[in-house]
């Protein structure tokens, strides 16, 4: 009676591949979470660092990443916010607090610049559209003549 040993036969050599290929899968997750700054929950931007992969946070500040692993960093800015990473680990749920950086201030906009309300001396006023279209001419400066 002869005896042969067939170790490795196709199918066993497609069950293992079909085992390897599928193993980082189990690997990623999907993470949530919200991002507050002073006011409660602000728009900002959530990207893994080192990839082309994000999400942005509604106006609530709340946000949903699939695909990322454990070794993953996170990214999360926003305008007049101080940037800031934070790694992901066994964490699916995230609560992060940005730190507003000064950036922004109260901004006034003169015809054609943009200065601070501070830098701004002489008197500032505002007209509405509505009142601009009652005055019959098609030159602006005659509209806005008093």
């Amino acid at each position: 009676m002869k005896f042969k040993a067939h170790l490795l036969s196709p199918q066993l050599v497609i069950a293992l591949l079909l085992m390897l290929f599928s193993l980082p899968m189990f690997a990623q997750k999907r993470i949530t979470g919200t991002v507050t700054g002073t006011d409660g929950g602000i728009p900002a931007s959530i990207a893994i660092k080192g990839t082309t992969t994000g999400t942005i946070a509604d106006i609530d500040g709340t946000f949903a990443l699939d695909n990322v692993k454990d070794a993953d960093v996170l990214v999360v800015s926003s305008v007049g916010y101080t940037t800031q990473e934070v790694p992901v680990g066994a964490q699916t749920v995230f609560n992060i607090t940005l730190v507003e950086n000064g950036a922004l201030a109260e901004v006034v906009v003169t015809g054609y610049t943009v200065e601070t309300k501070r830098q701004t001396t002489g008197s500032v006023s505002t007209i509405k559209p509505r009142e601009l279209s009652a005055v019959p001419t098609g030159n602006i400066e005659q509209q806005l003549q008093g």
